[in-house]
C-alpha cells in the first residue's frame, strides 16, 4: 500500500530523527510530495519527473530504432506489433515509481498505435515514431514535477494513528520542541539547542512509536511511564520560555526607543563609558538604562537556559538531576 501525503499535513506525522537531515528539513519546511510506502524502503528524494524524462527519451529511441529496423529487413506487418509491444516498454526506471501504479494512460495509448498498420514503409515508421513520441509524453506528464521523498510506514508515526489521550501526551512533547526550535532561531549564539533538539526529536520518536505498537491495555501502564519524561520536558522548557519572552520584550523596547539607531547609540555609550553621562539628556539616560536592564536581563535568562539544557540532557540519560535554574 502506498500513501501520499501532501505536504501540508507533514505537521501531523512523527519521523524517525536517524532519517537524511537535509529530506527531513525539506519535509518540514513544506518542500515537496511525501510518499509513504512499504516499510523497509530505503528513504530518499526523488525527482521521478526528471527520471521519467531520461528513461522514456532512451525508450523512444531505442523503440523507434528496433521498429525500424525491423520493418526494412521484414516488412511492415511485422514491424507492426513490435511497435505496439514497444509502448508497453514505457515503465519507470526506479522501483518506488513504478509501484505508483499510474500508468493506465500506457495500455491506453497502445490502441492508438494499430492505424499505422495501414501505412506502409516510412510513412508507417513516422506515423509510430508520432504516435509513441505521445505515449512518451502521456508517460512524462503522468508523474507529478518536483521532488518526492519517499519513506517507508515503518519510518513515520502519523497522529491520527494514535488515541486522544496519546496525542494529547505527545503534543506536550512537540510543544517543547518547538520552542526550543524558536529559541535556537532568536537566542543564538547565545543559546545553542542542537543537543538538545535532538535528544527532543528521540523522546518524540520513542514516544509516537511505542504509542502505536502497545495495546490498549500495555499503553495504560507504558503512560505513567511517559509522563514522567513529560514532565521533565515541561519543567526544562520553562528557563528557555522565560528566555524568549525577555528577549522579545528586549525587541519592543528597542523598537520603542528607535530601533537599530538606539540600540547602536547604546552600545557607543557603553563603550564610551561614563563620559557620556555628562553630555547626555535626562530622557536620553532613562530609555539608554531602560534597554540596558532589557539587554541584561535577556542575557541573564539566556544563560539560564543554556543550564537548563545541561540539566535536561543530564535527566535525559540518567545521570544525577542537578537542581534546575531557579524560576
Amino acid at each position: 500500500m502506498i500513501r501520499r501525503v501532501a505536504v501540508a499535513t507533514a505537521g501531523d506525522l512523527v519521523f524517525d530523527p536517524a532519517l537524511p537531515a537535509a529530506m527531513l528539513a525539506d519535509v518540514r519546511s513544506g518542500s515537496g510530495e511525501l510518499l509513504v510506502t512499504d516499510p523497509g524502503t530505503p528513504p530518499g528524494s526523488h525527482r521521478f519527473r526528471r527520471q521519467r524524462v531520461m528513461s522514456g527519451a532512451l525508450t523512444w529511441c531505442v523503440v523507434i530504432v528496433s521498429v525500424g529496423t525491423l520493418e526494412h529487413v521484414t516488412g511492415g506487418w511485422w514491424a507492426w506489433p513490435a511497435g505496439v509491444l514497444g509502448a508497453l516498454t514505457f515503465l519507470p526506471w526506479n522501483a518506488v515509481d513504478r509501484r505508483r501504479d499510474r500508468e493506465p494512460m500506457v495500455a491506453g495509448s497502445v490502441a492508438m498505435l494499430f492505424p499505422w498498420a495501414l501505412f506502409p514503409g516510412l510513412a508507417g515508421l513516422a506515423v509510430c515514431a508520432f504516435l509513441l513520441l505521445m505515449v512518451y509524453a502521456g508517460f512524462v506528464a503522468d508523474c507529478g514535477g518536483g521532488t518526492t521523498h519517499v519513506v517507508g510506514r515503518d519510518r513515520v508515526v502519523s497522529l491520527a494513528d494514535l488515541e486522544e489521550a496519546e496525542r494529547a501526551r505527545l503534543s506536550r512533547v512537540r510543544a517543547a520542541r518547538e520552542r526550543v526550535e524558536e529559541a535556537q532561531r532568536l537566542l543564538a549564539p547565545g543559546f545553542d539547542g542542537t543537543l538538545v533538539l535532538t535528544a527532543l526529536r528521540e523522546e518524540e520518536w520513542g514516544l509516537a512509536t511505542r504509542m502505536r505498537e502497545m495495546t490498549p491495555h500495555a499503553a495504560e501502564a507504558a503512560g505513567r511511564a511517559d509522563e514522567t519524561v513529560i514532565e521533565l520536558v515541561e519543567q526544562y522548557v520553562r528557563p528557555v520560555e522565560r528566555a524568549i519572552q525577555a528577549h522579545r520584550e528586549w525587541e519592543r523596547i528597542q523598537r520603542a526607543a528607535g530601533g537599530d539607531e538606539a540600540h547602536a547609540g547604546l552600545l557607543a555609550r557603553a563603550e564610551a563609558g561614563s563620559r557620556s553621562e555628562d553630555t547626555a539628556e535626562p530622557s536620553d539616560l532613562d530609555g539608554d538604562l531602560t534597554l540596558e536592564a532589557a539587554r541584561r536581563a535577556c542575557e541573564e535568562l539566556t544563560a539560564e537556559a543554556m543550564r537548563a539544557n545541561v540539566w535536561l540532557l543530564n535527566a535525559l540519560h540518567g545521570g544525577e538531576e542537578d537542581d534546575l535554574p531557579d524560576e
